[in-house]
Parts: structure tokens; sequence; C-alpha cells
């Protein structure tokens, strides 16, 4: 085996909390797929020499690289998105959601998504962003009924809770304790408005809110003629 291909098993070794399991490891061993890793680009450097060897930076070269390996799941049916949300990496996360939002859906044997232990780190760029692109694993929910919102407001994201809040399909929503992620997130200390307007996108939300801050602005605006 390629001193490469040595090197990048070794750093994946020492990823904790180990985002990738034999499955995976001798995946990447077998592929044909691992020659990429001993391309030179135009800077004369293999992919891997390219990767900065941090461990975020480099699970973001892998997915990149590698997307099919993101829907591998290891005995607890764990992606490496779940591996990283764990550890705190915004950026991995946020990467893989933009380039492919349906994996937000696959669930470990807990039932968690990795949107779930996301916003269980207080990852709000990614809550938002999954509003948006894929509302839909917004609304999954784990062995114990909680969706992503849930963990949102028991982490006191205030604007996340504010904008679900304004869309109607997520406010029904009760985990095995009867409680919706308003009750939950009311009991963390954040306040909603009365008798807020519903939309049916994050988009539409938006939009008012923007329209609304414009009628601030510039009261006089929708009675001027």
């Amino acid at each position: 085996m390629t001193n490469e291909i040595d090197a990048l098993l070794e750093i994946m070794q020492h990823m904790p909390p180990h985002a990738f399991d034999e499955q995976m490891k001798k995946y990447i061993q077998e592929t044909e797929d691992a020659d990429l890793f001993l391309k030179k680009s135009s800077c004369g450097k293999t992919l891997l020499q390219e990767f900065q060897q941090t461990r975020e930076e480099l699970l973001c070269g892998i997915m990149q690289h590698f997307p099919h390996l993101n829907r591998l799941q290891d005995s607890n049916k764990n992606t490496c998105l779940h591996h990283a949300a764990q550890a705190g990496f915004e950026n991995a996360c946020l990467l893989a959601l933009e380039a492919e939002p349906s994996l937000a859906e696959i669930q470990n044997v807990d039932g968690a998504t990795f949107l779930h232990l996301a916003a269980n780190r207080g990852m709000s760029k990614v809550c938002l962003l999954a509003l948006d692109v894929n509302p839909k694993a917004m609304e999954i929910q784990d062995d114990e009924g909680n969706t992503p919102l849930h963990y949102a407001a028991w982490r006191g994201l205030k604007d996340i809770c504010l904008l679900a809040e304004s869309m109607e399909r997520f406010n029904c929503i009760k985990n095995n304790n009867f409680e919706t992620f308003k009750s939950v997130a009311q009991r963390s200390g954040i306040k909603f408005p009365s008798q807020q307007k519903q939309f049916e996108t994050l988009e539409d939300v938006l939009l008012a809110r923007k329209t609304q801050i414009k009628c601030k602005d510039n009261p006089l605006k929708h009675t001027q003629k």
C-alpha cells in the first residue's frame, strides 16, 4: 500500500470519535477511487498532501472527493456526518448539507440524524441551512420523539426557534413527553411574539420579515399616494 493511503488510514484511526469504522477503512483500501489520492494537482502535490492536517479539513476533503462514503454507516448506523456533528465540525456539516440535503434524513440506531447532534452542539448555521434546503429533515423524530428543533430549543438557539415557530409544519410535533419544541424553548427562556403569522417556507418567513422591517423604517409607505 502506498505511503499516502497509509497516512490517510492512520489519520482516520485517530479521528475521535472514530469517524470511520473498519468497513470504511477497508473500502478505501480496496476501491479504485483510492488512486485519486495519488493524482497530482497543478501545484505538483497529491490530493492528500493538499489536505490541511486538521481533522475537519481532512473530513471535508474526503466528503468532497468521495461523496459515496457519506452514506456508509457504522455498527451504530452513524454516518461520518453523525461523527462530524458530534465532534463539532460545523463546516463539514454545512458542506455536506448544501451538497446533498437528503443526507440529513439518515438515522442512527437511536433514530437521530446528524441534525439532532448538530443542534445539540448549538450549530445554528447548520439548523438554518436545514430549514431552507430540507425542512422535512427537521421534522424527523428520534427514539424519544425529539426533532432537531427540540435540541435547538434546549440549547437556547433563539433565532432558529423563532424562525421555525413561524413555519406551521413544526408546531404540532410532540416528543414522548408530549412537548413541542416551542414549549421546550419557552422553558429555556425564549419568548415568542403573540399571534405570529404562519408560513410554508423559510423563504416566505424571511421575505415577510424583510417587508416588516421596511415598513417600520417608513411607516407611511403604505398610506402615501
